[in-house]
């Protein structure tokens, strides 16, 4: 893990522990709540997966959303070893599944008019079970689904534990600027701010939080396309 999180480093919790591959294949519902609660959430991720690394030891569970990554590419990434994902590839596979996630995505809580995008949009919800050296556990979670349309379903009052900023020029979840209508929801609708923030560079509202944050450190995200530095911040 990063050297300046060491001392935020936290044990798998005991309930994914305890999830077998059965468990797996039977969907995430039952311990959905439990993800969401302890969930780093990166909208617009694709599939730069440089936050799981980059959080290693601290968050068990990684969220991300996007309706541009076909769930074969996804696949494909926790398969097949590449340089540009060292961390899904090479950390021991569980279990994965592929489960509907019309249920968990009902409750959209942003009055704003869809945005068009080019390309396809995937539709599908897939979780797995890693286990990196020494056992420690973790979970991903990803929606094939519009990244801020499900933020504010997923999380309708109270924000996730951290929380992934990172310009992609907006051509995977064209919704205008991600400090408009993402940090608007969070400023009318969570009741605290994010425990954690990783920020590529100063967004909106959360860039303005800094005062409620204090920045532990910083770590190039070598995965992403942009390979942008990555602003660490914990809330004080």
């Amino acid at each position: 893990m990063l050297d300046f999180l060491n001392d935020h480093q936290q044990p798998s919790p005991s309930w994914l522990s305890r999830i077998t591959p059965r468990d797996v294949h039977r969907g995430p519902g039952p311990r959905m709540q439990r993800l969401l609660d302890a969930a780093i959430v990166y909208p617009g991720s694709g599939l730069d997966e440089s936050p799981i690394r980059q959080m290693e030891g601290v968050a068990p569970v990684f969220l991300f959303l996007d309706h541009g990554v076909p769930l074969e590419d996804l696949r494909q990434a926790i398969l097949t070893p590449t340089q540009k994902n060292p961390t899904l590839s090479t950390d021991t596979l569980v279990a994965m599944a592929e489960f509907d996630p019309a249920p968990f995505l009902s409750g959209v809580h942003l009055d704003a008019p869809p945005i068009p995008m080019e390309g396809p949009r995937h539709s599908y919800g897939f979780w797995a079970i890693f286990r990196r050296p020494g056992g420690v556990r973790y979970a991903l979670l990803f929606f094939g689904a519009e990244a801020i349309d499900s933020l504010s379903a997923l999380y309708p009052s109270t924000p996730p534990k951290g929380i992934v900023i990172q310009e992609h020029y907006f051509y995977v979840n064209p919704r205008g600027n991600w400090d408009g209508p993402l940090s608007n929801f969070a400023h009318e609708h969570w009741n605290r701010v994010p425990e954690w923030l990783i920020l590529g560079q100063p967004r909106g509202q959360f860039g303005q939080q800094q005062g409620d944050y204090r920045c532990l450190g910083e770590d190039r995200a070598i995965e992403s396309d942009n390979r942008d530095l990555r602003f660490i911040y914990r809330q004080l």
